[in-house]
């Protein structure tokens, strides 16, 4: 499948209920999980999408949708759900379904039947699809479980995360990758109360960028720009403060990720 990509752009819904997707970067594992979810559907079946928040699942499903060349509605913000699912039914579109809790619990039974060919309306296009996103802890139900194929979106390779990172801040690919690995480490560790999504990680190269910072463990306003944005998502104490032996950790990652400094010659002139 061509995907024909290039930014971290994430779909946004219109008012009409469709979607558009702007570009999002593809590397390789992205195209490869989106090739086989096409394949599914292809193949008749409707998808689950599931993943930890910031983990890339909206991008994704907007992707697929759109390489299908149908026309994809968006369950998600709908004052009436099931008048989407009909339309979505009637005209063979894709109905996509991304953080519509109360939406999709709503329509969960017309949707299973939908899935299986029929509703009230009257017969289902053959061309329908339902592409279903659903955040960390939230169940999609007997209704639709055994009618969708699971998906899980960990997160993004290192390859597409820099490559987002770089994309999105502006950044040298090489100085985006420094702050890309140490939050991947923190993920690894799980020494942290919040999971940093790659939205922490976009946050901190768009801010370094903006306040011209060298990514180095020598400026410091690039380890207390770390501290401010990584800080307050790690373990906290019993009372409720920062650790500081979490915050000690975060400043040795940055000394060990970001030791060099490649632009403090150009961020001093």
């Amino acid at each position: 499948m061509d995907l024909g990509m290039q930014d971290g752009t994430v779909p946004g819904n219109h008012e009409d209920g469709s979607t558009a997707v702007a570009d999002p970067v593809v590397s390789g594992a992205v195209a490869a999980l989106a090739d086989r979810a096409s394949a599914y559907l292809l193949a008749g079946y409707g998808l689950h999408l599931h993943g930890p928040i910031g983990s890339g699942r909206t991008t994704l499903a907007g992707l697929i949708a759109k390489a299908r060349g149908r026309p994809v509605l968006a369950l998600a913000g709908s004052s009436d759900p099931v008048s989407v699912l009909t339309a979505a039914c009637l005209r063979g579109a894709t109905l996509l379904a991304d953080g519509a809790g109360a939406e999709l619990a709503a329509i969960a039974p017309p949707l299973a039947g939908a899935l299986c060919g029929t509703i009230a309306a009257g017969p289902v296009d053959p061309a329908f699809r339902a592409i279903v996103v659903t955040a960390p802890g939230e169940a999609l139900g007997p209704w639709l479980a055994d009618r969708l194929v699971p998906l899980c979106c960990d997160g993004p390779d290192r390859e597409t995360e820099i490559a987002i990172a770089a994309s999105r801040s502006g950044l040298p690919a090489e100085e985006a990758g420094r702050i890309v690995d140490m939050v991947r480490d923190i993920r690894r560790s799980r020494e942290y109360a919040e999971r940093p999504s790659l939205r922490c990680t976009i946050a901190l190269c768009r801010l370094a960028q903006a306040l011209g910072c060298a990514v180095s463990a020598d400026d410091p306003r690039f380890m207390a720009l770390v501290l401010d944005i990584l800080g307050a998502r790690l373990r906290h104490t019993a009372d409720g403060l920062p650790d500081p032996r979490h915050r000690q950790m975060l400043a040795g990652l940055v000394g060990h990720f970001c030791a060099e400094r490649p632009r403090a010659q150009a961020v001093a002139a």
